[in-house]
């Protein structure tokens, strides 16, 4: 009936599988609870070691294969139709999180959502939270493979493009190859909350990441009108188109190095910054 599928990377996070197993067995499920740790270091995998009975099913990689290729081999795997994807460092805190999706099970392709904590963290994580609250939570109605349901048969046509291995845009196209095909996404009101913050420098280096993984998805579907997709994309046309380009700031600059600090160091008050850096970013690798 329901396999829960869960890619697990250097987050120990025991209370999310044993919430899952709690609520499913609650309404009688058929189900599995299949992890696969994407080779985790031991101190953090080794808990999974334990969870040798069923619903459990844990499987061991022993090279990193990456984000999307993870996802589509935890849908290889899993036994039944419907296949739940969650982030291994999610948190379920809604009594009905399982039987919301359970209910909808007939619909092809649902997203729930993720929200961020109300505690402000402190500073040395607070530009991760604030891109979360201000940016990936309002962003709900668009694809984010955090949290979703879909149908096996369904995956198997889309999958995730391996070519893209680390973080960043491959929900994306994920959702533009589901739309391709019809598959209509239906967004409901069953968020999980992100548990795990990162420092506000491996933050920028996830964006960095990100913005090389946007040329890779442009290289990839050239003709395709990606900024209709990424505001980053849009706000770089618009700027090419009226010659503007010239003012975004060189990654060797002395003003790309204020910006890039200044969002280490003061979030709070330069978060507007950010965008100007991920602008810098993609404009030196076109």
């Amino acid at each position: 009936m329901l396999s829960i599928c869960i890619p697990h990377y250097n987050y120990q996070n025991l209370e999310l599988f044993e919430t899952l197993k709690s609520q499913a067995e609650q309404l009688h499920l058929n189900f599995e609870l299949l992890i696969i740790d994407d080779a985790s270091k031991e101190d953090h995998k080794s808990y999974l070691r334990k969870l040798t009975e069923s619903p459990y099913r844990v499987e061991f990689l022993e090279k990193n294969i990456g984000r999307s290729a993870i996802r589509n081999l935890l849908a290889k795997k899993a036994k039944f139709e419907s296949l739940l994807f969650l982030d291994g460092d999610s948190l379920v805190e809604h009594p009905d999180f399982i039987k919301n999706y359970w209910v909808n099970r007939e619909l092809d392709f649902i997203s729930g959502g993720r929200y961020y904590q109300d505690k402000v963290p402190e500073t040395n994580y607070l530009l991760h939270w604030l891109y979360g609250k201000k940016v990936e939570s309002l962003a709900n109605s668009q694809f984010h493979s955090c949290n979703f349901m879909i149908k096996k048969s369904v995956f198997d046509k889309i999958k995730f493009d391996e070519n893209l291995r680390n973080y960043g845009y491959e929900d994306v196209l994920f959702g533009v190859r589901a739309k391709n095909m019809d598959v209509v996404l239906n967004n409901i009101e069953n968020p999980i909350k992100h548990q795990q913050l990162k420092t506000n420098t491996l933050f920028l280096k996830d964006i960095e990441i990100a913005i090389n993984n946007l040329k890779i998805l442009e290289e990839l579907k050239p003709k395709f009108k990606w900024a209709n997709e990424i505001k980053l994309l849009k706000k770089y046309q618009q700027f090419k188109k009226i010659g503007f380009t010239i003012l975004i700031p060189k990654i060797n600059s002395k003003l790309f190095k204020k910006i890039e600090n200044s969002l280490i160091h003061a979030p709070n008050k330069n978060f507007f910054l950010l965008n100007i850096y991920k602008l810098s970013l993609y404009h030196h690798i076109n």
